[in-house]
């Protein structure tokens, strides 16, 4: 030991973590001061749905990767009216140059939802996957904790 504090490393790595979000967090800022201040929007030239200019963005990438509208076969996404809308969603938008793309509501979507109902009928089950999604919230947050929490797992026999 050369004098120093026995966690100088860990307090190393948090002050280096904490000065990189707090830089991140600078740019966000003003990124948004630029925008408000100038009246603009954050995506697309304007944020209406249904906006021409919001569903032109698709079709701009697939026309920029040589990806054919023609070859669609099925479209899914969540149930939100902006992307599965039947008559002004992007499924409209794809409905309308090809016929044969049909709509299928997106299953994980579904999946969650589901049990996103299910689970707060139950306060206690609630405050269990709050707890569990803090947990890994902060293992997540660090390669470092998360690979002694993968040690853990495997101390007790459980491989992830």
């Amino acid at each position: 030991m050369t004098g120093g504090h026995i966690d100088e490393s860990l307090i190393e790595q948090y002050e280096s973590e904490n000065k990189y979000w707090h830089q991140v967090l600078q740019r966000t800022l003003s990124l948004i001061k630029m925008l408000s201040s100038g009246g603009l929007s954050f995506r697309g030239s304007d944020e209406i749905v249904g906006s021409v200019n919001n569903a032109k963005v698709l079709f701009s990438f697939l026309e920029e990767n040589n990806v054919s509208i023609k070859d669609f076969r099925v479209q899914t996404y969540d149930n939100a009216s902006n992307m599965s809308g039947k008559y002004n969603g992007m499924q409209a938008l794809i409905h309308e140059k090809n016929k044969l793309a049909e709509f299928i509501p997106c299953c994980p979507h579904f999946l969650n939802l589901i049990g996103q109902s299910a689970v707060e009928c139950c306060p206690a089950a609630v405050s269990i996957f709050y707890f569990v999604q803090k947990l890994y919230v902060f293992f997540s947050a660090s390669t470092h904790r998360w690979d002694l929490l993968l040690d853990a797992f495997k101390k007790f026999g459980y491989q992830l």
